[in-house]
């Protein structure tokens, strides 16, 4: 039997701070946690909640999936890029942790 994807799922809010044109559900770009002991960035992938898309300026409530463990706790602050350009930041609301991969588990993006 093939095992199916697990993804590492934190619920989060963010503000668009630098981006020309607004994102929709499966944007991923790279997260760095304040404070981790992990220096690079991590790829993510951001799910609108509230909305089909979003914008500069804007702020709201997300699901972000990872495929692997980030060193995060609940209130933690992060902020993610497209290459070295920053476009947001954001603060962990909930650790979800290890969950089937959206694509799979029939709760679509």
């Amino acid at each position: 039997m093939k095992q199916l994807p697990q993804l590492f799922k934190i619920k989060a809010e963010i503000e668009i701070i630098h981006r020309k044109h607004p994102f929709i559900s499966g944007y991923t770009p790279g997260f760095i946690f304040d404070g981790s002991a992990f220096i690079g960035q991590r790829s993510g992938s951001i799910k609108l909640l509230d909305r089909k898309e979003m914008g500069l300026n804007e702020k709201g409530i997300v699901e972000i999936y990872f495929y692997i463990d980030v060193d995060i706790e609940q209130g933690k602050t992060f902020s993610f890029y497209e290459g070295g350009t920053k476009k947001g930041f954001g603060r962990v609301l909930e650790v979800i942790g290890w969950v089937t991969s959206p694509g799979h588990s029939g709760e679509g993006w």
